[in-house]
């Protein structure tokens, strides 16, 4: 920079215009003598005109400069003068004054003549500042120099009237009283170590000012860098340095980028260096002058060099003891001094890539550490001046390290780092990158333009100490000549030399390493900030991976975890997720590193871990390349050097194992919950695109470790750690189920059912180990693991169905439903007797855990095997309703007509309070029409059913013939038959056997009592007689008039059957105890008949049928090009398929299956036109074909993806789609707006029926109804309040200008159809809106950036951020982590009521609102004629 420019270095060291003539020309004793009297004598006039303002006498020029060689002399007294040397500070300040507000007591002479005399009075009162030899007056000679430079530093600051030379002046004169002070080797209790802090930051700050007011020479800037190499053996002055580059460089980025830009601010002290009206201009040559002010910095890590200086020499020459200059005692503060420069030149690279700077807390940190690890460092001064107390805020803070312990081991060649250190406080060395906040700046440079700058500096120290292996130091050297701005072949040799062998073991201090961390994490966070399509210079690149290459080994006698290696480890997390070329080179050597890491990690339950920022980094470069052996297979990785020594070059494939295995390794010995649900997510990426990979390759697998092998490793370790360490942290608990749910969906050849059954076991005694803890460890926490256990045991049940087929399996599963619904267990061991189920006391967990139990005892009696039905996967439901059943009615008038103008010509009934059964006695067309027919219609919590049946008295085979009945009919005749004589006998024949006794003549004979009663027996006997003869006079007369017998013929079948009441009769429904109110006696349910003939039931029934019984959720996909910021430009790329990448395309089709609105029966994404039952599907319908995915909009197709407990529909939102939504808004409000002022309701009607309110609708009959809610309304009670976007990325920095607000109202009209939006529907809240973003690599891989608002509840996985998937797993990942968002975002709802809770408290409703209140007869009464029904409903009216 200033190659073509002469020093005035030597020309200021050799003036002598500070020297007195009594100095030069007399004896000191003369010369003392004669500044004590005439100092003494100007202090007291000084004194007494200040006093009376009176002019001084020195009146003339001659006498004015006779005096100043007195002071002059006066100043280079000793202290044991120390009146004489104070008195002549005090003139020659009050002289100085000049220059800004001057007293009379300053000679007239000066007064005209201020610029002059005053560059006279600075040469003299550089004197005061030279080391006296007596140190016990070190403090006195302090205050002296402190009076001084803050009369200088107030004189320049205030002045109006300096001059250009009293400017140049001013500045020699502080590089003088710098160079006197800061030159020499420091030592203990000196003057310079006391002043060095005061007299850099005044000498900086005058710089600044002189640089606003009077730009410094060429030369002055030379010297002043050559002088500053001489002083680096301060730490003061890099101290000094880096609060000057602070100032600059953030003053620097407002002119470049505006007073916003990266949202850095200003200290006040760093406020108050710069001064106010600067130009641009001077702000940009003063921060590029400053900032290479101090040279090389990685000269502080040679003290050979730094002591190679005069002043150095000449100690070691003169020096009692002999020593060489680099072994000074003040050297040993250097590893502390280079820490502290490459983190001032870190601070410049971190402030253009907008990356905010962490306080501290111990600014001395180091200092400590060094003097645990060294011994006592006494001989280096650590007083300075002034007070601590009086200090200004450091302008950087270091982290506290709570210890340092040094290791007496031998040294490798690679010299390893200080033992323990706490790199969680490393805030400066470790980047913010991995974290949340870490997002960088979208208007940084790019990464050629900051290695430009910096790069020579950060790749010399990142190798600091290290000796590169054989040939591949002579090529480097080559390379690395042309990163070095050093003209000077020989001197750049020598720093080669120096950058790339470690000089021995002994030369080199460990301490260094620190300042190496901070190069080595630099350059991490510069290459990581490389931007999409960025390209970099080669020679960067290559020298960067060398550098890494070293910071990345490990020896195997270091114990502690290196700090080079924990600073590249912290910093490149985002390493392996660029497009830099060549970037897999490193995989190996990363790889090593993070296995050697893994046992040297330390794990802490409490809050303190140590090591958590590195894990957490460790574990985002494992995630970066798990899918990386599969992408390339066999492709061999070269290796970085070629030497001997270099292990053979490795393919991807070989490493594929050993990232498993550490995998497993770090998620065994995790402890942090969002390390270890990174780590989960991983485990399933491993797995599943290992079985992605079989079944693509068929039998051609080339890995080692098959799919089985790894799905019985992975589900066994997280079950494991599930039951022993995972089951009182929520998140991890929840993130190990939905792990185990993603396994369970994983397709494999011939499962291991033994296995399977065996997870099953695993999640059962998860779920009753849980409700069995004690009543003050109940919590929702606890609840929302059992019922996330719940719905993993129904994945896991519907994708194993043969699971069910084991008896044993299916007894615990039940088992577990029914701890959930009741609270306990009928039989909790094989040798308990069992309970009865009327025996319990139904006392669950919680609502929530019966609701979870009850859902998944549904599943196992619904569906499992039997999914999905044979109406499609779309519904669970039947898609027949009353109307399309009576289409279907052999009436025609009842076929013809509509519901509900003609009414229901169905009968409801209402059983147990919790299921709706329609009956239509009707038979449909097709049928038997003789035969008793019902149709019934059933909802329930969990669905809508439609049952036919008829009554039948013989098997269907058999066949009736009609012509049997006229073959030999039998004719009936009356034939005279005569009466068989038959004995009665009264007793048993046995009777007559036995001899009588005198008993038996105890009871008189009839005989002997007819005498009492002859009259009557003789009435009895003629009436006996006539009849006799009666009888025979018939008989005679009808065989006189014999005539046939009529044909018996059968009786005609009925046509009309009331089979609704044969229904509930023979089903056992109709009983007396099911109709008392309240009666719960026997095992029959309660009936209760609703009011067919209200109109406003269909209604209701209509809206009971919209509650679907699975969740219903929508994903909204958008597409950014590079730098799109606006929504409706991302809208307007999915209307063509050019402007789309056919990555985007593929990805679209992964998700679901495309459905057509209008025709599909489930989850369309609208509200307003889901769940209903639609007609025949148009054959010549046809498709756009040329679009980029504004197909799916939801105006023609959604892609459609549902399980049985879950429906996804995804939505790419098109321009006009957008457009609609918004119009249709605009119009329904101003229709809304005209009706309220002009009275009509025919449009609030009209926006009402397309509202999302599930209320009564109003009746002729009365006022609406309002159901009772315990839970939420509207929208939010049928679909989620999360908002999850899917944006593909084409470049991934757009993430940061992703237009979220507006994308939200889309995504908020489009799912209520343009409906207007409630209040709280318009108050969007970010906090529900989850985006992943989709960044497609150039490796064929995908990036993955999570965006979304912190909360109680973490978000799901397997996707987490800065994860790098395979293009065939990505589909199948994104639509999990979205179910599982949503599905974590319910549990954390306070007011969240799973469907088939809200389908029950719907019926409920209706029960409530349409319940016909009949006694017993009336009831009885009802089934067999509709008079009743229609009395009470008069009644009601």
């Amino acid at each position: 920079m200033y190659a073509d420019w002469a020093s005035v270095r030597e020309e200021i060291q050799r003036s002598t215009d500070h020297e007195s003539v009594l100095t030069l020309s007399f004896p000191t004793s003369v010369g003392k003598e004669v500044a004590g009297s005439v100092v003494h004598y100007l202090a007291f006039m000084v004194g007494k005109n200040n006093d009376d303002n009176e002019p001084s006498s020195l009146t003339t020029d001659t006498a004015v400069k006779w005096t100043m060689q007195v002071l002059c002399h006066g100043l280079t007294l000793p202290m044991t003068d120390y009146e004489t040397v104070r008195e002549c500070v005090n003139i020659y300040c009050e002289w100085l004054m000049c220059l800004t507000s001057p007293k009379k007591c300053v000679p007239i002479p000066i007064l005209e003549d201020p610029n002059s005399y005053s560059q006279d009075i600075l040469k003299h009162l550089s004197n005061i500042f030279v080391p006296r030899r007596d140190q016990d007056q070190l403090s006195r000679q302090a205050m002296l120099c402190h009076r001084v430079l803050k009369t200088v530093q107030h004189s320049a600051t205030t002045s109006e009237i300096i001059t250009d030379q009293t400017w140049d002046c001013l500045l020699r004169f502080l590089l003088v009283i710098n160079d006197v002070l800061l030159s020499p080797p420091a030592e203990k209790d000196s003057i310079g170590s006391q002043l060095c802090e005061r007299v850099l930051s005044v000498l900086f700050e005058i710089w600044i000012l002189a640089c606003c007011r009077c730009f410094p020479s060429p030369p002055l800037w030379k010297t002043l860098k050559e002088m500053c190499s001489g002083w680096r053996h301060h730490e003061a002055l890099v101290m000094q340095w880096h609060r000057v580059n602070v100032a600059f460089t953030l003053r620097l980025l407002k002119v470049i980028y505006g007073n916003s830009a990266r949202g850095l601010q200003l200290s006040e002290d760093e406020e108050k260096l710069i001064p106010e009206g600067i130009s641009n201009e001077c702000i940009i040559q003063c921060w590029f002058r400053f900032l290479h002010i101090l040279g090389n910095p990685v000269e502080l890590s040679r003290p050979s060099v730094i002591a190679n200086t005069p002043k150095f020499l000449h100690m070691a020459i003169t020096s009692e003891i002999p020593i060489e200059p680099e072994e000074h005692e003040c050297l040993k503060n250097l590893p502390n001094i280079f820490y502290r420069a490459m983190r001032s030149v870190a601070f410049v690279a971190d402030a253009f890539l907008g990356i905010s700077q962490r306080d501290a807390a111990d600014v001395d940190w180091l200092m400590s550490s060094l003097s645990s690890r060294q011994g006592d460092l006494s001989a280096v001064p650590n007083t300075s001046t002034p007070p601590s107390h009086r200090r200004p805020k450091p302008p950087f803070h270091l982290p506290h390290v709570a210890k340092v312990v040094k290791d007496s081991g031998p040294r490798p060649n690679l010299s390893e780092t200080w033992a323990g250190p706490s790199f969680a406080a490393f805030a400066p060395i470790m980047s913010n990158a991995a974290s949340d906040n870490g997002a960088l700046s979208p208007s940084r440079p790019t990464v050629n333009s900051l290695l430009h700058l910096l790069g020579s500096w950060l790749l010399e120290a990142s190798l600091v100490g290290v000796r590169v292996y054989g040939s591949t130091a002579k090529a480097f050297r080559s390379r690395a000549a042309s990163l070095h701005m050093d003209s000077d072949p020989a001197r750049l040799q020598s720093q080669l030399d120096h950058s790339l062998t470690d000089g021995g073991r002994g030369s080199f201090d460990a301490g260094y390493e620190m300042g190496r961390a901070q190069g080595c994490g630099t350059l991490c966070r510069i290459f990581c900030s490389h931007k999409t399509g960025e390209s970099v210079a080669s020679i960067y690149t290559s020298r960067f991976y060398i550098s890494l290459y070293y910071g990345l080994q490990v020896f195997s006698d270091m114990k502690t975890i290196p700090v080079v290696l924990a600073s590249v480890i912290s910093n490149a997390s985002d390493l392996l997720r660029l497009d830099l070329e060549g970037v897999h080179v490193l995989l190996p050597q990363l790889l090593s590193a993070l296995e050697d890491l893994q046992p040297r990690f330390r794990y802490k339950h409490d809050n303190v871990d140590e090591d958590l920022d590195l894990r957490h980094a460790s574990i985002h470069l494992l995630l970066s390349a798990i899918c990386l052996p599969l992408q390339f297979g066999n492709l061999p990785i070269r290796a970085i050097l070629d030497d001997q020594r270099m292990d053979p070059a490795v393919t991807f494939i070989s490493l594929k194992k050993r990232l498993a295995d550490l995998l497993q390794k770090m998620l065994t010995s995790e402890t942090d919950s969002v390390n270890t649900q990174m780590l989960l997510g991983g485990l399933v990426v491993c797995v599943h695109d290992q079985a992605l990979y079989e079944e693509a390759i068929g039998d051609q697998n080339e890995t080692t470790d098959s799919v089985q092998d790894l799905f019985g490793m992975a589900t066994a370790l997280v079950c494991r750690c599930l039951t022993a360490s995972w089951k009182t942290d929520l998140n991890c608990a929840l993130a190990a189920m939905e792990v185990l749910s993603a396994f369970a969906r994983i397709k494999m050849k011939n499962p291991n059912a033994l296995h399977c059954k065996r997870i099953i076991n695993w999640i059962c005694e998860f779920v009753s180990s849980q409700c069995s803890r004690p009543a003050p460890a109940h919590s929702k926490d606890l609840h929302s693991m059992i019922v996330m256990a719940f719905r993993c045991l129904t994945v896991w049940l519907m994708e194993h169905d043969y699971l069910m087929q084991d008896k044993e399996c299916l007894h615990i599963v039940l088992q577990v439903v029914e701890l959930g619904v009741s609270g306990s267990m009928s039989q909790p061991k094989a040798s308990s007797v069992p309970r009865f189920k009327g025996d319990k006391e139904l006392k669950p967990v919680s609502l929530r855990v019966r609701d979870a139990a009850e859902v998944l005892l549904a599943t196992i009696i619904d569906y499992v095997g039997s999914f999905p039905p044979p109406c499609g996967p779309e519904s669970l439901c039947t898609l027949l309703d009353e109307e399309s059943l009576i289409k279907h009615c052999s009436k025609k008038k009842m076929a013809d007509s509509s519901l509900p103008d003609a009414g229901l010509p169905f009968q409801y009934f209402v059983i147990d309070g919790s299921t709706i059964v329609g009956l239509l006695e009707q038979p449909l067309g097709g049928g038997d029409e003789t035969l008793p027919t019902v149709t019934a219609i059933v909802r329930g919590a969990f669905g809508r059913h439609a049952w036919t049946m008829q009554l039948r008295h013989h098997p269907r085979s058999f066949q009736r013939d009609p012509k049997s009945e006229s073959v030999n009919p039998v004719i009936s005749s009356i034939e005279p038959k005569i009466p068989p004589r038959i004995q009665h006998q009264y007793f048993p024949e046995i009777v007559q056997q036995i001899p009588p006794v005198l008993a038996d003549q105890s009871i008189p004979r009839l005989e002997s009592t007819m005498s009492e009663y002859q009259p009557e027996l003789s009435k009895l006997q003629s009436l006996i007689a006539a009849q006799v003869q009666f009888e025979q006079a018939c008989i005679q007369n009808h065989a006189k008039q014999r005539k046939p017998v009529p044909k018996c013929t059968k009786p005609s079948s009925c046509q009309e059957f009331q089979s609704a009441r044969l229904f509930l009769t023979h089903y056992g429904f109709l009983t007396l105890d099911g109709l008392k109110t309240g009666s719960m006696s026997g095992m029959m349910p309660s009936l209760v008949r609703l009011n067919s003939s209200d109109s406003n039931l269909w209604n209701d029934l209509k809206q009971l049928d919209c509650l679907s019984v699975r969740t219903a959720d929508t994903v909204y996909l958008f597409y950014v090009k590079a730098g799109q910021s606006k929504l409706t430009d991302i809208l307007q790329n999915v209307t063509q398929r050019c402007s789309v990448q056919g990555q985007f395309l593929e990805f679209l089709r992964s998700l679901g299956w495309p459905v057509d609105v209008e025709e599909h029966s489930g989850w369309n994404g609208s509200v307003a036109t889901s769940w209903k039952a639609k007609g025949s599907r148009a054959k010549d319908k046809t498709y756009p074909s040329d679009t980029g995915g504004s197909l799916y909009d939801g105006g023609q197709q959604v892609l459609y993806w549902s399980d049985v407990s879950t429906e996804v529909a995804f939505v790419v939102p098109s321009p006009s789609t957008h457009l609609s939504s918004i119009e249709s808004e605009k119009s329904c409000i101003q229709a809304a707006g005209s009706a309220t002022s002009s009275g009509d309701n025919s449009a609030l009607v009209k926006c009402k029926s397309l509202s999302l309110e599930l209320e009564g609708v109003p009746t002729d009959a009365g006022p609406p109804v309002r159901p009772k809610r315990t839970g939420r309304s509207g929208a939010s009670a049928i679909t989620s309040d999360v908002h999850v976007m899917v944006v593909w990325l084409e470049s991934y920095e757009d993430h940061l200008s992703f237009p979220l607000l507006d994308a939200q109202k889309a995504c908020q009209l489009s799912k209520t159809n343009a409906v207007p939006l409630s209040s709280s529907q318009k108050n969007i809240n970010t906090n529900q809106t989850c985006v992943v973003f989709v960044h497609p690599l150039r490796n064929g891989l995908f990036r993955i950036h999570l965006q979304a608002q912190q909360s109680r509840v973490s978000e799901a996985v397997p996707l987490v951020d800065g994860m790098v998937v395979s293009r065939r797993l990505l589909g199948h990942l994104v639509r999990q982590t979205a179910i599982n968002i949503f599905r974590r975002r319910q549990l954390d709802s306070e007011q969240y009521q799973p469907p088939h809770v809200r389908r029950k408290m719907k019926i409920k409703d209706i029960v409530e609102k349409y319940e016909c209140k009949l006694t017993e007869p009336e009831f009885f009464a009802s089934l067999f004629q509709d008079t009743i029904v229609n009395k009470q409903q008069t009644v009601a009216d």
